[in-house]
């Protein structure tokens, strides 16, 4: 699963990328940042998404890639006895 997650905290507004498998978080990205609020549709305006060569890829309405995040590799399914 990939969640493309936007966190506004006090002085600083971030665009993360996250990876899990089954409820296993595998990684976490920054893809965007800045101090203050992050305006969406003009400071970094995501309107599609799509996966190419092995990146999850996010992408703006004239089809602009705003960022690119590697996959992690499918962890190893575990063996619960």
């Amino acid at each position: 699963m990939c969640d493309v997650v936007l966190e506004a905290d006090v002085g600083i507004t971030t665009v993360k990328v996250a990876f899990s498998v089954d409820a296993r978080h595998l990684s976490e990205s920054l893809v965007a940042s800045t101090a203050g609020p992050l305006f969406i549709e003009d400071d970094f305006p995501v309107s599609a998404t799509s996966i190419k060569n092995g990146h999850f890829v996010l992408l703006a309405r004239d089809k602009r890639v705003l960022a690119q995040v590697t996959i992690p590799p499918r962890p190893p399914a575990s063996s619960e006895e």
